[in-house]
């Protein structure tokens, strides 16, 4: 099955993931775990990661699009899909035809989703966000009290959770926790003040790490669920670990003379004889073009310098004398050699963007019980 995989792939542990998960599920319990798979997961292709998170029998995921949402229903994803943010108007219908629980901000809303739901014979089921220093979406403290009125006068709806989002709960220094701190007690005030007797969730991946008080009745992981720490300088658990790897193999060896330049604007240029590699990788795969000035891709546990600027669709390797044979297996990350935090680091990103930037060129090779259960071409 391997030698059909292409050039360039991702490989994926899903053993890790479903450790990843339960050793969150042991720090927050009895909180429940919502995996969040917005992003294609992440990056880690958010179909695979769903499946293997309903066989370790997670109930809920959260994602951040309709779209996003409709690709796992067509899929044959059962478990209940909580959609972030606003939803126009117009999207109502998908919602209620997928089965999908939306984000409810406002009464509008509320009046139609409850109408198509009625109409159709759906549970009406919602979520309701309030804003309490994110500023992102919802309205004040204040304000939400009086629309979250307005939408419980509408017949037929359920509401089964409120919640709201940390803004710097991944931040070490006094400020980011004592705002963190205060965000917290807003919501749990607003909610005193409002009655309001259903789960509450507000902790994301940082908050996991490092805010316990702030579990509640579910938690959000994102980034810490695929074992990536969204902060180096915060502590977490030493297994809890990244679930991907990117590896390639070569398109084409050739041997250059001193003098010869390489790539985009010769910013290459050999002072020796040297054997270089061209890889089938490049920015439009993930590969931020900053990596070239500190990234060594690894072959036969040996590591070897960019050389040249990265391309958009290719990579070139300086091998120095070595002869390696074009099907040597490169990797470009791991979970411990060129893992993503080298990559963030080099290439001046948070994590987030590294792993969302790596586009849909990739075969996805995905490893259960120490062998191969899927492939998914890209």
């Amino acid at each position: 099955m391997l030698e059909k995989i292409g050039p360039k792939w991702i490989e994926i542990d899903l053993d890790q993931l479903s450790e990843n998960i339960s050793i969150i599920a042991n720090q927050v319990k009895p909180a429940e775990v919502i995996p969040v798979i917005k992003a294609n997961a992440y990056g880690h292709g958010a179909l695979e990661i769903a499946r293997a998170l309903e066989k370790q029998h997670c109930s809920m995921v959260a994602v951040a699009t309709l779209g996003e949402a409709i690709q796992l229903r067509k899929n044959m994803i059962k478990m209940e899909i909580l959609l972030f943010g606003v939803i126009p108007l117009t999207e109502i219908q998908d919602i209620v035809n997928y089965k999908i629980t939306p984000t409810i901000c406002t009464a509008e809303f509320a009046v139609k989703y409850a109408e198509l739901c009625q109409r159709f014979g759906s549970e009406a089921n919602y979520h309701f966000y309030v804003d309490t220093g994110m500023g992102r979406m919802g309205y004040s403290l204040k304000e939400s009290s009086q629309v979250l009125k307005d939408i419980q006068k509408v017949e037929h709806l359920k509401l089964k959770a409120v919640y709201s989002h940390f803004s710097v709960s991944d931040e070490k220094d006094d400020e980011s926790k004592s705002f963190t701190a205060e965000q917290l007690k807003k919501l749990l005030s607003w909610v005193d003040d409002n009655n309001i007797k259903v789960p509450l969730h507000m902790a994301n991946s940082g908050a996991i790490l490092q805010h316990e008080e702030s579990y509640l009745n579910m938690v959000r992981p994102g980034l810490c669920s695929y074992g990536v720490n969204p902060n180096m300088d915060i502590s977490a658990p030493s297994n809890l670990k990244p679930i991907m790897k990117i590896k390639c193999k070569a398109l084409f060896i050739k041997k250059m003379d001193a003098g010869d330049s390489i790539g985009y604007g010769r910013e290459t240029v050999l002072d020796k004889k040297s054997n270089i590699m061209t890889l089938p990788v490049g920015y439009a795969d993930g590969l931020p073009r900053s990596l070239a000035k500190g990234l060594k891709v690894v072959i036969n546990n040996k590591a070897y310098p960019i050389a040249g600027r990265i391309c958009m669709d290719m990579t070139m390797i300086d091998l120095g004398d070595d002869d390696l044979a074009l099907d040597s297996e490169v990797l470009l990350m791991g979970a411990e050699v060129n893992n993503i935090y080298e990559w963030s680091e080099l290439s001046e990103m948070i994590p987030y963007e590294v792993l969302t930037r790596l586009g849909m060129r990739w075969t996805y090779v995905y490893y259960e019980g120490g062998v191969v259960r899927s492939v998914v071409r890209g």
